[in-house]
């Protein structure tokens, strides 16, 4: 809820480093976010995720990206929808390289991602890209911190008809 040393569930991350937090366009000051534009944002994250891969037999890892579905300032992610990708490809090289290293079999890389396409455009994610490019292993369409056993997941798999909607 808020970005205070004095509240436990707030990450020692984000209040020493607030410029870091989304600034959202319309001037909100609660925002708790951090903003994945910054590459010290996804160095802290992806260093979170090396030090498991490192550190425990992990099978692999899932990126739930509706947990807390905010990237980006609102009106920024079809604009920075390439950085989370480059991310996604960070973590599976990431993946495969401390696999290789501790002669392991290539980990799973799971992502959990909005219920339709364009949700996932303006939240900045392509899980289009990350499929074609061979990076994850399953991918889950929810709805925003929960199940919802009606979405229709053909609507996310014919993807290319809503992102033109969005440019």
């Amino acid at each position: 809820r808020t970005i205070d040393v004095s509240e436990p569930l707030a990450p020692r991350f984000t209040f020493e480093n607030p410029s870091y937090l989304i600034r959202q366009p319309d001037g909100r000051t609660n925002e708790t976010a951090l903003d994945y534009s910054h590459p010290q944002v996804r160095a802290h994250r992806l260093a979170i995720f090396r030090e498991l891969a490192s550190n425990y037999d992990l099978d692999g890892l899932e990126l739930d990206f509706c947990r807390w579905a905010k990237f980006f300032p609102r009106d920024r992610g079809f604009e920075n929808a390439h950085i989370m990708t480059e991310f996604v490809g960070e973590v599976r090289n990431m993946l495969d390289t401390t696999a290789r290293q501790r002669s392991r079999k290539r980990p799973v890389l799971g992502v959990r991602v909005p219920d339709s396409i364009r949700s996932c455009w303006l939240a900045g994610l392509d899980p289009e890209t990350w499929v074609r490019n061979g990076w994850i292993s399953y991918m889950i369409v929810s709805t925003w911190n929960e199940a919802d056993p009606q979405i229709l997941v053909e609507t996310i798999m014919r993807s290319e008809e809503h992102t033109s909607e969005l440019q």
